[in-house]
């Protein structure tokens, strides 16, 4: 059984909140990184907005499909 398929097996017995936790500790750790490594907040502003589009675009095509 592959890595995803076993993941996807996992996720299936999720409840909403559990995702929500997930996105929340994502999110920490997201910060964490930016204040450890100072480098990734000198990007330009576009590239973040440039990953949020993308990925938002990416899952309303998902939903909507």
């Amino acid at each position: 059984m592959g890595l995803f398929k076993w993941m996807e097996e996992r996720a299936k017995k999720m409840r909403w909140w559990d995702f929500s936790v997930l996105k929340l500790s994502l999110f920490a750790f997201g910060l964490w990184i930016a204040i450890v490594w100072p480098p990734v907040l000198s990007l330009p502003t576009w590239i973040y907005f440039v990953v949020f589009i993308v990925g938002w675009v990416y899952l309303f095509w998902k939903l909507f499909r």
